[in-house]
């Protein structure tokens, strides 16, 4: 599993090869839009040398995008609607789940990597907030439903858990209205793809406006999202993005 930040080539050459990060980062070289290019660069002088905000430059806004590969316990009640719809063998059926837990074991160890090299926490995640695919709702009834998709066996769910009982955030990332609609469309035989395109689009926006809302200067995002989307460039050109990607 690779990290591919959303950072120009300048940048990663001046980052140090003695972090984690800073290998990737490196090992990429990759030329992406230059969006953070600053902020990510003071990141690093202050995880290398502990200054860099002294220099007057913003302390970055940071988005790890995770694309997700969503297992039948994150489906609810479209598992079985979705699993006939591909017509699995039972065979098929169980080699899927076990492609999809060997998924999640590697997002856990590269994104934990990723999270406690970050400066100065000490292993706390107080300045983590995640943001969820389908997840309508903030406070003790986000909470609630991590834990009851996590008892059914959802991997995502479960690394969410994980990330909150070390002192994430879990915000609220999707509109109730637009999940309902989608969810209705999902479950009928025929569906209308010009306004499933446009649920998409209205998804993506609101998703982006969510983390443009809520994550504040010095924190870092968790974005755990569908291979779908397509929501970067909503987002506020001073949010750093990085990308897990397998």
């Amino acid at each position: 599993m690779a990290v591919i930040p959303f950072v120009g080539r300048a940048t990663g050459e001046m980052a140090s090869a003695n972090s984690v990060l800073g290998r990737k980062l490196l090992q990429s070289r990759t030329s992406l839009p230059a969006k953070g290019e600053r902020s990510l660069l003071t990141r690093h002088l202050i995880s290398i040398f502990g200054f860099g905000d002294c220099w007057g430059l913003p302390v970055a806004r940071h988005l790890i995008y995770v694309p997700v590969v969503h297992s039948e316990a994150d489906m609810g009640s479209m598992a079985s609607v979705i699993s006939r719809r591909l017509r699995l063998r039972p065979e098929q059926r169980r080699a899927r789940q076990e492609k999809v837990a060997r998924f999640w074991q590697q997002v856990r160890a590269s994104l934990l990597e990723m999270l406690d090299e970050r400066p100065g926490d000490a292993g706390s995640l107080s300045r983590v907030r995640i943001y969820q695919d389908g997840l309508p709702a903030a406070g003790e009834l986000a909470s609630r439903i991590a834990r009851e998709s996590a008892a059914k066996g959802s991997h995502n769910y479960n690394l969410v858990l994980e990330l909150l009982e070390r002192g994430a955030t879990l915000e609220q990332t999707e509109d109730p209205g637009l999940l309902r609609e989608e969810y209705s469309m999902l479950s009928k035989r025929s569906r209308n793809a010009r306004r499933a395109s446009e649920l998409l689009e209205m998804r993506d926006r609101f998703i982006a406006d969510r983390i443009n809302a809520t994550l504040k200067e010095g924190e870092t995002g968790v974005l755990f999202i569908g291979a779908l989307h397509r929501l970067t460039e909503k987002l506020a050109p001073d949010i750093e993005v990085s990308v897990l990607a397998v």
